[in-house]
C-alpha cells in the first residue's frame, strides 16, 4: 500500500483510527507521502502502524503536519521523516516499540523545519537513533532546523539491552546533524541505553551549532557519553560543505547525568 498525496489543497485534511498492518519495502518508499500539500492543518490521529518493511510517514514541503496519539511498533525503517522545507510540525503524545528492524541509520523519526515541536512520546527499543534533527552540512537550508524537543522518554528494555546486540555503532538516542538555526533540547528523560560502541544520550555530531541542550536526565548510558558535543571543525572545509562556522552558538546547562560527558564549545 503507498498513499502519495501531492500537490493538493484542502481546509484541512486528517487520517483516524486506522491501523496499517505491513507494507512492502521496495526501493525504499514511503506508505505515507505529503507532498507540497497545501492546508489549514494535515492530521495523523490515533493510528497504528505495524511491520511496515517500507519507511512510514514522508513530509515534504508541507506546513502544519500533526501526528499524535499514534502507536508505531515492529517496523523495519524509519517511521517519520519532516524535510527542510515544512514548518510547524507537531509530534506529540505517540508511543515507538521495537522498531529499525531492518538496522538501517535511519532516525525512528526525523525532525526537520522551522518552529517544530516533539513533546510527550515515548521510545523504546531501536537500532540506531530515536530523534534526529538538524540539516547535514552538505544539505541546502536557509540556516538549518528551528524547533523544540521536550519532555520525551527514550530508553531501551532490559530484554533488548541483553539479547543478542541489534543496535548499530556511532549514535545518540537524540542525535543532531550540522545545521541548526535555534534548536531546544530540554525536559527529555533518557536512561538504559546499550550498543556495542559510540551508543550516547545526546550526541551533536559534525560541527553541530545553535542548539541549546538544557534541563535533561540521562542516566546508565552504557559505554558511552551521556552527552557528546564533539569538536569537528573539518565539515567547514569538506566538498560540498555549506557551513563555515562550526560548533558554535551551543549552550549546555543544567542537566543530571551519571556519566560521562564531553562538550566542546567554540564562542567565535
Amino acid at each position: 500500500m503507498y498513499c502519495p498525496i501531492s500537490d493538493a489543497t484542502f481546509s484541512s485534511f486528517s487520517v483516524e483510527n486506522v491501523h496499517f498492518l505491513g507494507s512492502g519495502g521496495k526501493d525504499g518508499g514511503y506508505l505515507m507521502r505529503f507532498d507540497h500539500v497545501a492546508s489549514g492543518e494535515v492530521e495523523v490521529r490515533n493510528c497504528i502502524f505495524e511491520g511496515l518493511k517500507s519507511k512510514g510517514i514522508f513530509v515534504k514541503d508541507t506546513d502544519g503536519f500533526r501526528l499524535s496519539e499514534s502507536e508505531f511498533r515492529g517496523n523495519y525503517r524509519n517511521c517519520l521523516t519532516v524535510d527542510v522545507e515544512s514548518d510547524n510540525a507537531v509530534i506529540e503524545r505517540n508511543k515507538f516499540f521495537d522498531n529499525g528492524r531492518g538496522m538501517t541509520n535511519d532516525p525512528v523519526i526525523d525532525v526537520k523545519g522551522g518552529d517544530f515541536c516533539v513533546r510527550n512520546n515515548y521510545f523504546e527499543d531501536f537500532s540506531y537513533s530515536a530523534i534526529g534533527l538538524g540539516a547535514h552540512y552538505t544539505e541546502r537550508s536557509d540556516g538549518g532546523t528551528r524547533g523544540i524537543v521536550e519532555k520525551n522518554e527514550i530508553c531501551m528494555s532490559e530484554e533488548f539491552r541483553s539479547g543478542v546486540p541489534r543496535q548499530l555503532i556511532d549514535s545518540g538516542c537524540i542525535y543532531v546533524w550540522t545545521k541548526n538555526n535555534r534548536l531546544i533540547i530540554r525536559d527529555n528523560y533518557i536512561h538504559d541505553i546499550s550498543g556495542p560502541h559510540g551508543n550516547r544520550g545526546i550526541l551533536c555530531d559534525d560541527g553541530a551549532y545553535n542548539v541549546t541542550i538544557c534541563h535533561n536526565r540521562i542516566e546508565r548510558i552504557k559505554g558511552s557519553y551521556c552527552i557528546d558535543l564533539r569538536r569537528h571543525k573539518s565539515v567547514e572545509h569538506r566538498y560540498g560543505s555549506t557551513v563555515r562556522n562550526a560548533n558554535t552558538g551551543n549552550y549546555i546547562y543544567d542537566n543530571i547525568t551519571d556519566g560521562r560527558c564531553r562538550i566542546y564549545l567554540d564562542r567565535r
